[in-house]
């Protein structure tokens, strides 16, 4: 967890991220287009290459062993990435080619999750302060209630002495 200096901070970067996550879902449509341009084609590094001429470098696609995903990254910062679509890696190598409908309705998923990542982000922004004091006031209320327990009684029942948050 990142610990941020104040609260202002915090509120800064979760904002940063709530644009981050409405940023990722503006590129579904371009995505989409450039997915259904190889609807049944083989997959081969071109699809990645169409993705990130299509949107600037900012879109990319990397198949494993167990998956295949469609992400970028958050222009802030290369961090964490933003997933857009994702697939079974055993559906696109069913022939080895690129099944469009799936990974489509994969986007259109990850759209609706991503904006409500940052709708749910930018409605607490304001309550998080309060919500951390009480976490904290909480946390001193029972560490004071542990301590008042002999030190034997704590070790046999493995009641820690105090409560870590971070």
């Amino acid at each position: 967890m990142r610990f941020y200096g104040s609260i202002e901070d915090a509120n800064k970067a979760a904002q940063t991220r709530a644009n981050a996550y409405r940023n990722a879902a503006g590129y579904i449509n371009t995505v989409a287009k450039v997915v259904k341009q190889f609807d049944g084609k083989v997959y081969n590094c071109r699809l990645d290459k169409a993705l990130k001429e299509a949107t600037e470098g900012r879109v990319f696609c990397n198949k494993n062993q167990y998956l295949f995903e469609i992400y970028t990254y958050p222009e802030s910062h290369y961090s964490f990435h933003i997933g857009l679509a994702n697939i079974k890696a055993e559906d696109l190598t069913e022939g080895k080619r690129i099944p469009a409908d799936k990974i489509i309705k994969s986007l259109q998923e990850h759209r609706e999750m991503l904006l409500r990542k940052a709708y749910d982000i930018e409605s607490h922004i304001g309550e998080m302060e309060q919500v951390r004091a009480y976490i904290m006031q909480t946390k001193e209320k029972l560490e004071n209630y542990c301590r008042s327990f002999n030190t034997d009684l704590r070790d046999i029942y493995r009641i820690p002495y105090c409560v870590r948050i971070d």
